[in-house]
C-alpha cells in the first residue's frame, strides 16, 4: 500500500465521520420540531376549550349584569306618583321619590321624560349635573318606549359623559295612552373591574363592530375595523358616543380563531350575547402556548444533548491521542518551516538588492549617456548660438535703422538663441565638471536671495507667497548657490502649476529636526498628475505644454540633493495643489 491509498483510506474516513455527525444533527433537529409541533397543537387544541369555557363564563356574567334590572322599568311604570307625574308634568316629592328608588336598586339614575323627551323629574335633581329639563327625544330608547315598546341602549351620557346601559318603558294613564317615559341608566364598571381583576382579556363589541366594554381600558370606543360613513352619520345623530372619535384598533384576522393587535398574537373565542347587538370576545396570548411547547421540547432535549455530549466526550479523546501522535511530527515541520522562511527572506532580500543594483545601473547608464549627449550638444551648439548673438549684436549697434518688421523677427531670433542658450547650460550640468567646495552658509540668506530674484514674477502672476522662516540661523553644509537653484527651480516649477485665472496661493516652510533642516513648499495648483507620478525626477520628463519646458528642472534639483546626501520628495496635497519636501543635513562642525 503506497501513501496515496493511505491518505484515500483517511480521507474516506473522515467524510464518513462528517456525514455521520451531520444525520445526527438532521435527526436531532426532526425530533425535536416534532415535538414542538406536537405539543403545539395540543395545548392549541386545549387553549381552544378552555377559551370557550371562558367566554360562556363571561357571556353568563354579562348577561345577568344587564338583566338585573331589566324589569326595574317596568315596575316604576305603574308607581301612581310617576303616572301622575307623566299627566301633569310634576308631582310633589317626586324627585325624592326617584331618589329612593335609585338608592334602593343601585342604579345610575332614575328619571321621568314626557312626551318630547324632555326630563321632568330625576333621581339626581339635586346634584350639580343633574337631568332636569334635558332633552333626551333622539334618543332611540326613547322613541321605542313613545311607541309603547321596550327600549334599551348603550351609549355615553351626554350631561355626565360616563358611558351607561339605558332602560327604558312607557308610561302610561288609564285609557293606556303613552304620557311619558320612565328610563334607568345603569354602570357597567364594577363588571368591566372584575374583568380586569382577573388578569383575563375580554371585550365586547356592538352590531357595528365597536368596543363598549373591555377588559383592557385602552382598547374601549375602538373599533374592529375602519367605519364606514353610514354607520359614522346615524352613531353621530343618536350622540351614542358623544365626543369619542372611534379610532381603529386594526385587529387582523391570520387564521381561524386566530387574531393579530398591535402585532401581537392571540387566540379568540366569540359568543353572541343575544342583546343590543352585542358579541363577547375572549382572548389570550398565544405566546403562552409556544412557551409551554418550547418548554416541553427543552425537555425533550436534554437526554438529546447528553447523547449528543457523550458523543463528543469519545471524539475528543481520540482526537486527544491523535493529537499526542502526531505533535513529534507538528515540531519536526515548524522547524522545516521555520527554514524554509529564514530563505524565503534572505532570498527576497536578495531579489530587492538585486532590482535597487540594477535600477542605479540603469539611471547610472541614463545619466552617462546624457552626460555625453549633453557635452556634444552643448559643444556643437555653443559656437552656433554665440554667433546667432554676435550677428544681433552688429544688428543693434548697426548705423543703419531696422524697419519695425525687420526689427519684430530680430526680436523674436534673439528670444530663441536665449532659450537655446538656457538649454545648453541645464545640459552642461549633466555633462560633469568642476567639482565645487561645500561650506556651511545659513539657509535665512538663501531664501532672502531667491524672494528677491522672484518675487516680481509672483506679483506678475497674482501668486501670494506665505514664508514661515525661524529668527534664528538655520546653517546648513552644501553649496549655496546649488540650494538656491533646487528652490527656485521648485517655486517656477509651483507658478507654472497654477492656472492663470486661480488665486494662486503658494507657502514656503523651514523647520529644523534634529539633525535635518526640512524645507516644505506647497502651492493650491493642478496637482501631479498620477501618470508622471512616479518618474517626476527623470531627465525630460515634464507636465508643461509642448515647447514650455524639457523637464531637466526636477532631475537637476534632485541630483543637488543627492550630492547634498538630502532627499526631495513631491505629492499631492488633499485640498488640491502639490507640495514638494526638501530634507537637508545641518552644518558640518568638524
Amino acid at each position: 500500500m503506497n501513501d496515496y491509498d493511505v491518505d484515500e483510506d483517511k480521507f474516506t474516513k473522515i467524510k464518513r465521520v462528517k456525514l455521520f455527525q451531520f444525520s445526527g444533527v438532521v435527526c436531532a433537529f426532526l425530533v425535536l420540531l416534532g415535538t414542538y409541533l406536537i405539543s403545539y397543537e395540543n395545548y392549541l387544541d386545549a387553549e381552544k376549550i378552555r377559551g370557550k369555557d371562558r367566554a360562556q363564563y363571561y357571556k353568563a356574567t354579562l348577561i345577568s349584569s344587564l338583566e338585573m334590572y331589566y324589569y326595574l322599568p317596568v315596575i316604576l311604570a305603574s308607581d301612581p306618583f310617576i303616572i301622575e307625574g307623566a299627566v301633569k308634568g310634576t308631582s310633589p316629592f317626586l324627585n325624592e321619590r326617584l331618589e329612593l328608588y335609585a338608592k334602593q336598586s343601585s342604579v345610575d339614575a332614575v328619571y321621568l321624560m314626557d312626551s318630547t323627551g324632555e326630563t321632568i323629574a330625576s333621581s339626581n335633581w339635586n346634584q350639580k349635573v343633574n337631568y332636569i329639563g334635558k332633552n333626551y327625544g333622539f334618543r332611540p330608547y326613547f322613541k321605542d318606549a313613545l311607541n309603547a315598546k321596550r327600549g334599551e341602549m348603550f351609549a355615553i351620557g351626554i350631561t355626565t359623559m360616563l358611558p351607561g346601559y339605558f332602560l327604558a318603558d312607557p308610561v302610561k294613564d288609564q285609557n293606556g295612552k303613552v304620557r311619558g317615559v320612565i328610563a334607568v341608566k345603569v354602570e357597567l364598571f364594577p363588571l368591566v373591574d372584575s374583568w380586569d381583576a382577573s388578569g383575563e382579556t375580554i371585550y365586547v363589541t356592538n352590531s357595528d363592530g365597536v368596543i363598549v366594554l373591555s377588559s383592557n381600558k385602552d382598547w374601549v370606543f375602538h373599533t374592529l375595523a375602519p367605519l364606514n360613513k353610514d354607520i359614522r352619520q346615524n352613531i353621530e345623530a343618536i350622540r351614542q358616543f358623544e365626543k369619542e372619535k372611534l379610532p381603529s384598533l386594526g385587529i387582523k384576522s391570520i387564521e381561524e380563531d386566530v387574531i393579530e393587535i398591535n402585532r401581537k398574537k392571540y387566540l379568540q373565542h366569540s359568543l353572541n350575547v343575544g342583546r343590543l347587538g352585542w358579541t363577547l370576545h375572549y382572548v389570550s396570548p398565544s405566546q403562552k402556548i409556544m412557551a409551554q411547547s418550547l418548554i416541553v421540547t427543552g425537555v425533550a432535549a436534554i437526554p438529546l444533548a447528553l447523547l449528543i455530549a457523550g458523543y463528543f466526550l469519545v471524539r475528543s479523546r481520540n482526537i486527544k491521542k491523535a493529537l499526542v501522535a502526531s505533535q513529534k511530527d507538528r515540531r519536526g515541520l515548524r522547524v522545516l518551516n521555520r527554514e524554509l522562511e529564514h530563505e524565503i527572506q534572505e532570498r527576497r532580500a536578495a531579489e530587492a538588492r538585486l532590482e535597487r543594483a540594477q535600477k542605479d545601473l540603469q539611471r547610472a547608464s541614463k545619466m552617462a549617456a546624457l552626460g555625453h549627449l549633453s557635452a556634444s550638444v552643448t559643444h556643437e551648439l555653443g559656437q552656433p548660438i554665440s554667433a546667432i548673438q554676435n550677428y544681433l549684436a552688429t544688428f543693434e549697434v548697426s548705423e543703419t535703422p531696422l524697419g519695425e518688421e525687420h526689427q519684430e523677427i530680430v526680436e523674436k531670433i534673439q528670444a530663441m538663441a536665449e532659450r537655446m542658450e538656457h538649454i545648453t547650460r541645464q545640459l552642461r550640468f549633466f555633462s560633469g565638471g568642476k567639482e565645487e567646495q561645500f561650506a556651511n552658509f545659513d539657509i535665512r540668506a538663501c531664501i532672502e536671495v531667491i524672494l528677491d530674484m522672484i518675487m516680481m514674477d509672483l506679483h506678475a502672476s497674482g501668486i501670494s507667497l506665505e514664508a514661515n522662516i525661524p529668527d534664528g540661523p538655520v546653517l546648513i553644509y552644501g553649496h549655496q548657490l546649488r540650494i538656491e537653484q533646487v528652490i527656485v527651480n521648485l517655486m517656477r516649477n509651483s507658478m507654472d502649476a497654477i492656472p492663470k485665472d486661480r488665486a494662486g496661493k503658494m507657502k514656503l516652510e523651514i523647520h529644523r529636526v534634529l539633525e535635518v533642516v526640512i524645507i516644505t513648499l506647497s502651492d493650491n495648483g493642478v496637482g501631479i498628475p498620477s501618470d508622471v507620478a512616479s518618474n517626476l525626477f527623470e531627465p525630460f520628463v515634464t507636465t508643461k505644454a509642448s515647447g514650455a519646458g524639457m523637464g531637466l528642472g526636477l532631475a537637476i534639483s534632485s541630483l543637488i540633493v543627492k550630492e547634498h546626501k538630502g532627499t526631495l520628495i513631491a505629492s499631492n496635497v488633499e485640498s488640491g495643489g502639490a507640495m514638494f519636501v526638501l530634507t537637508l543635513p545641518c552644518h558640518n562642525e568638524h
